[in-house]
């Protein structure tokens, strides 16, 4: 990351005149190894993004990621189809497939090893005449992801004071070539193809991840100065977390920390210098601890970070007397013990070739008590600003989670800024409990939720389906489903807006189920009249379907004495035949203020 430096000041007087970008840019020489300048123009994202997650495509084994992107395309195609940009996306749509297919034969040629493939798709991409078609299409599609989105992106036509709608409004800031990819393109165009983009702002100390995905899938890290985009590659985690264990542990600095004076900043960092300093050297003294440890029988102790000295986490019913579990642990025992966090399951009627990740109950549990934990702090009113780890969790033999006992000197006051620092933290936090494990993507949409807006949607995130009981889950639904048949009559508006919101499953077809119970439904017929049930393609008869499904699959679980499946096993079938329709009908119900009516903190404790 060096060399980082040296690309944007070119000398030294150059780094004077901005001393905070220098500071951030060394700050992520801690995270990040080597550093790709890329060609300074207006297609600057769009040709870091697409170079980036094409290299590690290349690295990769086999042929899965090529064949998950491609389906994604496919499927955004159908929708481009009522766009006013439909010709243009079935034609760019075919340079991009041919450039992806290219790949997957590079590839499966044994005399074509990966330094050659990246070299040819190094010179692919140097110049214009090749690259123009596929920088055009990811134009696209971030502009087609934003216009079957509606209720996410409007915003970007209505702030722009220029009255137009915003199909007109990404056919001229999106789609035309030449213009610089706007915050909203970069998280339309990773939410469409599922690909994570953590963008690293060294003018504001920012780090945002548009979207999450399952570890191990490729993960485009890119730096930003002003509106260039230029390539960073991180460091392996063990060699973060090799670092001295008694060095603070830095994160980006907010933007609203630089409106405050500098003096003040520098500081409150001696003084939690300081502090670290003193810790250290008490560790390793042979006096006796002060008279005031001696009455509380612990050590004063710093919140905790990941890169603490292994010998200070002791156990917490020696340094907590008030607890009465002789045992209570903390979310890194968990992850020391291995603990199993999620199970892999066949769901019913899907056959024994698709196999489905699901969360274990004991780790709803632990997810949905710790972000309650979280909250409970910001509310009395105090923050962390971030400096927490998974030690500060403590959990007792009922499965009770509480957030570590800090001194008044660790706590900041409550503020915005803090908040969404501790939330940011908390999201790694919980990324760093599954470690290596591969992380339902259910939890992926909850932790990309806590990190949209953790303030307007706390009920939601603390009562996420995703944290329910799996037989709880349909209930919640059905009950969701049930008022929304109400509301064309109780409340028009907010019917639309659900209809609305979740129109990005219309257009579905029987040719979709692969679910033998959906697929009977679909075709079932009264045993009396033999009068089928008429669903449509639209987003009311799939819900219907699913609905429908319920009771005959309820209607199925004994046959004679036999038990063939429970009831929390429909959950897992509608996620794994449906992704994500549970979610964006849980959250549109939510935001048309319907989904507080459950009362879902009496029967999620």
């Amino acid at each position: 990351m060096g060399e980082a430096a040296n690309h944007y000041f070119r000398n030294i007087d150059n780094s004077f005149q901005q001393p905070e970008v220098g500071l951030r840019l060394k700050y992520l020489s801690h995270h990040y190894s080597e550093f790709r300048p890329v060609h300074r123009d207006e297609e600057c994202f769009y040709r870091s993004f697409i170079f980036s997650y094409l290299e590690q495509v290349v690295d990769s084994i086999g042929t899965r990621e090529e064949d998950r992107l491609l389906a994604a395309v496919r499927a955004l195609a159908t929708k481009a189809e009522n766009l006013q940009w439909a010709s243009e996306f079935s034609q760019k749509h075919k340079a991009f497939e041919r450039l992806i297919e290219k790949i997957k034969g590079w590839k499966r040629m044994q005399e074509h090893p990966i330094s050659i493939i990246r070299g040819k798709i190094l010179e692919f991409f140097s110049s214009y005449d090749t690259t123009d078609d596929i920088f055009a299409f990811l134009r696209l599609v971030a502009a087609t992801w934003m216009c079957t989105r509606i209720w996410n992106y409007e915003w970007c036509a209505t702030n722009c004071g220029e009255n137009q709608n915003l199909e007109d409004w990404c056919s001229k800031h999106v789609i035309a070539p030449r213009v610089y990819a706007t915050s909203a393109a970069v998280k339309a165009c990773a939410e469409a193809l599922r690909v994570t983009v953590q963008v690293e702002n060294v003018h504001d100390g920012t780090c945002e991840s548009t979207h999450y995905i399952v570890r191990g899938a490729p993960c485009v890290t890119l730096l930003r100065i002003e509106s260039h985009y230029d390539i960073i590659y991180p460091l392996p985690p063990s060699s973060i977390n090799s670092s001295n264990p008694h060095e603070e542990k830095l994160l980006p600095i907010p933007s609203s920390i630089l409106a405050y004076d500098r003096r003040k900043i520098f500081d409150r960092k001696q003084k939690h210098l300081d502090r670290s300093n003193q810790n250290t050297r008490a560790s390793t003294s042979k006096s006796p601890p002060h008279e005031d440890q001696k009455r509380s029988g612990r050590k004063r102790k710093r919140p905790g970070c990941s890169n603490q000295n292994p010998r200070a986490s002791m156990s917490k019913s020696s340094l907590r007397k008030d607890h009465k579990s002789s045992a209570l642990a903390t979310l890194v025992d968990t992850r020391r013990r291995r603990t199993r966090l999620t199970d892999t399951i066949i769901p019913p009627g899907c056959g024994r070739t698709r196999k489905y990740e699901i969360t274990r109950m004991s780790t709803r549990l632990v997810l949905r008590r710790s972000v309650r934990s979280l909250y409970k702090l910001h509310s009395q009113p105090n923050s962390l600003a971030g400096r927490f780890s998974l030690r500060n969790f403590l959990i007792s033999d009922e499965m009770t989670i509480e957030m570590d006992e800090f001194q008044a000197d660790d706590l900041d006051p409550y503020t915005k800024a803090n908040a969404e620092v501790d939330f940011y933290q908390y999201v790694k936090t919980i990324e760093e409990l599954f470690e290596s494990l591969p992380v339902p993507e259910d939890i992926h949409r909850w932790l990309s939720m806590i990190m949209r807006d953790p303030t307007a949607y706390q009920y939601l995130i603390c009562y996420h389906y995703c944290l329910m009981e799996e037989h709880q889950m349909m209930h919640v639904f059905t009950s969701l489903y049930n008022k929304l048949l109400v509301l064309p009559t109780t409340d028009p508006a907010g019917y639309n807006f659900v209809l609305e919101r979740l129109k990005i499953f219309s257009g579905w077809s029987p040719m979709d189920l692969h679910n033998v119970y959906f697929i009977e439904t679909f075709y079932w017929k009264d045993p009396i009249t033999g009068v089928p049930i008429i669903y449509g393609d639209d987003v009311l008869s799939l819900l219907r379907l699913v609905r429908n499904t319920y009771q005959h699959f309820m209607s199925k679980v004994v046959e004679g004495r036999k038990l063939l499946f429970s009831e929390k096993d429909f959950g897992n079938m509608v996620n794994e035949q449906f992704s994500g329709l549970l979610d964006e009908f849980f959250e549109a119900m939510f935001i048309a203020t319907y989904y507080a009516d459950l009362q879902l903190e009496h029967t999620m404790v």
